[in-house]
């Protein structure tokens, strides 16, 4: 039988230099043994819901029609790297090389117990026709957090969108271009535009009002750099000193001029000039230092 949930989220200005949804959950039937439901019960077994049969279906793009299997361990949902390469990833290989999002994101990852690879199996041969290949899911296979997935496939949307050249109200980062000299690249952030600290030099106040940008911010800030093609070694950082626009335009002369624009072009992203080989052995998943221990 199929259990159906439904779910829905002025003074003289300081002298500055520029530098250049919905889901359904449902299980199948699994029968643990006695000692698995005994340790479940006292919460000592992280993938109880998988040894039980557990998992759902997330929709990514309603529009399409397309969902993504999810299990789930300790109480939140996850997604397999080779699901969500499958329905997330290869419908923007076309545009969105893998030098992009290889360099930009960096997701956690997660190795899966004997439970999980069983019913991930069992979800990629029974309810998927071995949509995912017929390869079974091993030791070697990573899961990550739907709404690490989810956040990808937003990314990814916004890529594709922006190597276009299409603007969409749901941006998330573009370049900001002050009296047609300088360009600086922005993310938004707590909706307003925040630009990299280090373009800018000689304003204390800046650098008092800076804040940190990690995770998804960061990814995007990233896409910007690689857009403006500036050196590989801000593409490592694990975060980024960003200052929002207002205080930047604090530091610059009234009469100056601030307008949002996109690059007419993006030849550093050009997949017929880009170096495929040399990162063939990239990831956009960071792996886990250890297996996790079996639990069944």
């Amino acid at each position: 039988m199929a259990e159906l949930n439904q779910k829905e989220q002025e003074d003289k200005p300081e002298e500055v230099q520029i530098r250049v949804i919905s889901s359904n959950t449902y299980h199948i039937s699994m029968s643990p043994n006695n000692k698995e439901e005994k340790n479940a019960d006292d919460g000592e077994i992280s993938d109880y819901e998988s040894i039980k049969g557990h998992f759902g279906w997330y929709a990514i793009d309603e529009k399409t029609n397309s969902y993504i299997p999810y299990i789930i361990r300790n109480n939140e949902k996850y997604c397999a790297v080779r699901m969500v390469e499958k329905n997330i990833v290869s419908p923007y290989t076309g545009t969105v090389h893998q030098d992009v999002y290889c360099s930009c994101i960096n997701v956690q990852g997660y190795y899966t117990t004997e439970a999980e690879r069983r019913l991930l199996n069992e979800i990629n041969s029974f309810h998927c026709d071995f949509e995912y290949g017929k390869l079974l899911f091993s030791q070697q296979d990573c899961i990550i957090l739907l709404e690490d997935a989810l956040e990808f496939y937003k990314f990814l949307s916004v890529c594709y969108l922006r190597l276009l050249k299409v603007k969409t109200p749901s941006d998330k980062c573009g370049f900001i271009v002050i009296d047609d000299k300088s360009v600086v690249p922005y993310v938004l952030y707590n909706d307003e535009k925040y630009l990299p600290l280090f373009y800018f030099e000689g304003a204390e106040h800046l650098q008092m009002n800076a804040k940190t940008l990690r995770g998804w911010h960061l990814a995007y800030m990233k896409f910007c750099f690689k857009i403006q093609g500036i050196r590989d070694e801000f593409l490592k950082q694990d975060s980024c000193a960003a200052v929002s626009i207002n205080d930047v335009k604090e530091c610059f002369p009234p009469n100056t001029v601030f307008k949002d624009i996109w690059p007419s072009t993006i030849s550093t992203l050009n997949k017929k000039t880009t170096n495929h080989n040399r990162y063939a052995t990239r990831t956009w998943v960071t792996l886990p230092s250890a297996q996790v221990s079996s639990t069944s």
